[in-house]
């Protein structure tokens, strides 16, 4: 089994990790309780959140299941995630994704959100089949770049400056050489996975992700990127490349430096697999 591939493990990190990653669009966790209602009735009783961070998919879940876990490799991330879960019915543990906290045939759900492209995906999936009740679902969610755009005046002019901007700084900035050869598995949407159960769903057309945030709270999501920690933790002395990002993002928006309370809208696109072990 390979090992776990840890790129979001320090505290810094997984405070950054929960304060500005996004929240999935309510539209993801309806597909995914529907087509989990579509074999079985309620009450759910488990779901495992796999690589579940500081908790972004593993808290919306607490309300439909009797219990909720949420598993990663990152102390710290799950740290963070306890600290905001008010829900009794969430439980965080330390452990990866090829070796689930359950038994044989318990659960009902197991979703992971842009996680998937860490693990040993063939040991992943034949835990997930295992811990799995018959007609149990697997979720699987990505999202691509968050692409920022005007927000309220909807400036096609500036918008192509903006997503001009945001593809050279992750395409071809100081940080390019930084991030993980497996970050092309969400550059492709997860083109590359499939899950291995007859009549199993890709969706990559239906549900986008689209968010306002401020141009400070971008700032901090960017600094919240792996290949951004690792540049900066291998380079402590070097120009913050955010610098002369964030120069040229208010430069375009056409608005002072010091008004980082600015409003962008940031756009992704999204996939959703579904996937539901057969009757046995």
């Amino acid at each position: 089994m390979a090992l776990p591939i840890k790129l979001f493990e320090g505290a810094a990190h997984a405070s950054l990790y929960h304060k500005f990653r996004p929240s999935l669009p309510h539209q993801v966790f309806e597909r995914i309780l529907c087509h989990l209602q579509e074999k079985k009735s309620q009450p759910f009783k488990l779901a495992i959140d796999v690589g579940c961070g500081s908790g972004q998919m593993t808290r919306p879940l607490a309300s439909h299941f009797e219990k909720v876990i949420g598993v990663d490799v990152s102390e710290s991330q799950l740290e963070a995630a306890r600290q905001i879960t008010n829900s009794p019915n969430v439980e965080y543990r330390i452990g990866v994704a090829e070796k689930l906290p359950a038994e044989d045939g318990t659960v009902d759900l197991v979703t992971s959100s842009q996680a998937v492209h860490w693990f040993d995906y063939g040991a992943f999936l034949k835990e997930v089949h295992r811990v799995l009740r018959p007609h149990g679902s697997l979720a699987i969610i990505a999202h691509g770049n968050r692409v920022p755009h005007t927000c309220k005046e909807h400036d096609r002019s500036k918008d192509e400056k903006l997503e001009k901007l945001h593809t050279d700084f992750y395409e071809g900035s100081a940080l390019a050489p930084y991030w993980s050869e497996r970050r092309k598995h969400i550059d492709n949407l997860y083109s590359d996975f499939t899950i291995p159960y007859d009549g199993s769903i890709r969706d990559d057309t239906t549900i986008e992700m689209i968010e306002e945030m401020t141009v400070a709270s971008f700032i901090g999501y960017l600094r919240s990127w792996s290949a951004y920690q690792s540049f900066s933790e291998q380079n402590p002395e070097a120009t913050d490349p955010l610098v002369q990002f964030y120069e040229r993002l208010t430069e375009i928006l056409g608005v002072d430096k010091k008004e980082d309370q600015t409003m962008i809208t940031l756009k992704a696109p999204m996939v959703l697999l579904l996937g539901r072990k057969p009757s046995e």
